[in-house]
């Protein structure tokens, strides 16, 4: 776990033409982003895993990435969130994931995760 938070904390997202097709679908590949913030979950720092996700989940106009967001990551803060016992903000998030995600396949189980924890939390 430490040798990835280490690694992607020195990755450089590469620079490319947004004309180039492939190289524009590679960058919005979810598996591909997130991996630093699950690195600091899975190693318990739940303030650096929340700040890695907020970075994924929050366009600003001083942001230099630009990428589509994916609804996983507004699911994974949540649960972050949640258990750093952060519960309104972590609330918001999975009502974000399920908004985003209403017209998914009602197989994924982060859907039901997400409704029966929002329930849980009232």
């Amino acid at each position: 776990v430490d040798e990835a938070i280490a690694i992607g904390r020195t990755a450089i997202w590469p620079r490319f033409s947004i004309s180039n097709v492939g190289a524009v679908a590679g960058h919005n590949m979810p598996f591909l982003k997130d991996v630093l913030a699950r690195a600091y979950w899975q190693k318990g720092d739940l303030e650096s895993a929340a700040a890695e996700y907020r970075k994924l989940t929050t366009i600003t106009p001083d942001s230099q990435l630009r990428y589509l967001i994916h609804p996983l990551y507004h699911y994974r803060l949540g649960r972050v969130l949640e258990e750093k016992g952060d519960r309104g903000p972590a609330r918001t998030e999975y009502r974000t994931f399920l908004e985003h995600w209403k017209d998914a396949d009602p197989g994924h189980p982060e859907l039901a995760d997400a409704r029966n924890r929002l329930a849980a939390q009232g």
